[in-house]
């Protein structure tokens, strides 16, 4: 069974998308994919307009500077066999050739004190469980199409963390969410203040 999946990547007008560079290395054999990049200047206008416009079954929601794992697209494709999950995301985490300040920042997102309740989302930790908006991060994270066009996407008005206005109506709705630490992506923090 072939499994489609658009990969929707927002982008400023003539940005750089990096994000494309490990789509290129995407490891299975079962998985169609598409990727839409979606210029523009409203990240949840574009987000909406490409899920819309997708041919997936799966919209999978990147940032222009998100670096997958070679296997990101089967663990999404193995984890939407379950006909309950409505979402699956997995952390942000910072590459280890950042610069000490982007590191330094990224460990404080990580820990208790800096991160608080939303700390998973810069970390790998644990495994595979139902979450909610705490843990997931629009950088990373996919949706059943039908359940997100049934949901009528993200709310335009917010940005960002527009993913958390969605994922409380979802989990209202009785939909589950997954978060998978080993679904990851890599993404630089900014280097400064």
């Amino acid at each position: 069974m072939t499994v489609n999946v658009s990969v929707i990547i927002p982008v400023k007008p003539g940005g750089r998308v990096a994000a494309l560079e490990p789509l290129r290395r995407v490891s299975s054999g079962i998985i169609d994919f598409e990727v839409i990049v979606a210029e523009g200047t409203r990240p949840s206008r574009q987000r909406n307009a490409a899920a819309a416009a997708a041919r997936g079954e799966i919209l999978y929601f990147l940032d222009d500077d998100s670096l997958i794992v070679p296997d990101a697209l089967q663990r999404i494709a193995d984890h939407m066999k379950d006909p309950g999950v409505a979402a699956v995301g997995g952390p942000s985490v910072t590459p280890p050739d950042n610069s000490p300040m982007q590191r330094a920042i990224a460990w404080a997102l990580a820990t208790l004190f800096g991160g608080g309740a939303i700390r998973n989302r810069y970390r790998r930790s644990g495994v595979l469980r139902e979450t909610d908006d705490r843990e997931l991060i629009l950088c990373n994270l996919a949706f059943r199409r039908q359940v997100f066009l049934d949901a009528g996407g993200l709310d335009e008005r917010l940005y960002p963390n527009e993913e958390n206005e969605l994922i409380d109506r979802l989990l209202a709705g009785g939909y589950r969410l997954l978060h998978d630490p080993d679904l990851y992506v890599c993404r630089s923090q900014r280097p400064n203040f």
